[in-house]
């Protein structure tokens, strides 16, 4: 008798956990795409810091934000992330600058690439391109935006690149 209780008991919390993730809104609002990153680029004109977080949910939704500075000139942007498009370790990420330490940036539509090249001291380093932006205006979807930031990417100096 006991053993039937113990097994009905399984069962009915076996049948409740399946039904949450049966619910409408609950495994259906986990990404689907991901990347992730923070670092530094070093160029000739100053070090570039950076960090972002990009999703893009079930339903085609996406979100996230990006910190840039530009640590020679000061300058520090805060990007609205509303575009992302994830191929194999490869992600462009697209966005609005929705505050600047520049008035005149708000507004600047943009995207960048990232590269994740896994992980450890045999890894070679993650790669990423500097937030650019287009006239007229590309998303991170459009090919030849796509074709420029891979191009023109260049290996993080510290930090790191997660794509999902």
């Amino acid at each position: 008798m006991q053993r039937k209780l113990a097994f009905a008991a399984a069962a009915a919390t076996a049948a409740v956990v399946a039904g949450l993730f049966a619910l409408p809104g609950v495994a259906a609002n986990g990404p689907v795409n991901s990347t992730t990153g923070a670092g530094q680029l070093d160029l000739a004109g100053g070090f570039r810091n950076f960090s972002y977080t990009a999703k893009t949910a079930a339903d085609g939704t996406v979100s996230g934000e990006a910190q840039l500075v530009n640590r020679a000139s000061g300058l520090r942007w805060h990007i609205a992330v509303n575009c992302l498009v994830v191929s194999g370790n490869h992600a462009w990420v697209g966005g609005v600058v929705d505050s600047a330490n520049d008035p005149t940036a708000v507004g600047t539509v943009g995207v960048w690439y990232a590269e994740d090249n896994g992980e450890g001291s045999t890894a070679p380093p993650d790669r990423m391109s500097l937030f650019t932006f287009f006239s007229p205006v590309l998303t991170c979807t459009d090919p030849f935006a796509q074709a420029y930031t891979l191009a023109n990417a260049l290996p993080i100096d510290g930090g790191n690149i997660q794509v999902h």
